[in-house]
């Protein structure tokens, strides 16, 4: 964020005390503030969200999978 934009807005919302438990354990998991970690996933939300190590490896196997599917259907024709 440019230094000369100051942040003066607030979002809230409510949630149960179990909903809090857990959102604290991520947090604190990922050695945030409650404030940082909340302000980090809303604006990756806004800016569209960015897939994990783990989302872009998964989603490689499956197309390669495809791929051999694919493959071995053509060789089998």
């Amino acid at each position: 964020m440019p230094a000369d934009q100051i942040r003066n807005r607030t979002v809230g919302c409510k949630m149960s005390d179990s909903e809090y438990e857990r959102l604290s354990a991520v947090v604190e998991s990922e050695g945030m503030t409650l404030g940082e970690w909340c302000r980090e996933v809303l604006l990756e939300r806004v800016d569209g969200r960015k897939p994990s190590v783990i989302e872009e490896t998964l989603l490689a196997e499956v197309l390669a999978l495809r791929t051999i599917l694919q493959m071995r259907a053509v060789w089998n024709s």
